[in-house]
């Protein structure tokens, strides 16, 4: 899915090695079976790929999956409770 909004293949490549990348490219195919424009894909996917930096130098793999567990955090969770379609804050 992530070929689609990214042409070189570097890029793609880049986003899958992040150990938040599987999750990534499932909230972009999430995206787009909504309807979300290419521009809103393109703007989110590198906000996600900082988050999933941000993360791996503030914790330890361990840490950062027993948190998203233990709470029950996750981009699925978190993009259909916040950012569904519509909202004011996506105009």
């Amino acid at each position: 899915m992530l070929e689609r909004y990214f042409v070189r293949p570097e890029t793609v490549d880049r986003i899958l090695a992040s150990w938040i990348g599987p999750e990534i490219e499932r909230y972009v195919a999430w995206l787009a079976e909504h309807g979300y424009s290419d521009r809103s894909v393109l703007r989110r996917v590198p906000l996600m790929v900082a988050f999933g930096e941000f993360a791996e130098r503030a914790a330890p793999r361990q840490s950062r999956t027993y948190l998203l567990m233990s709470t029950g955090l996750s981009l699925s969770g978190w993009r259909a409770g916040r950012h569904a379609p519509g909202r004011a804050a996506d105009r």
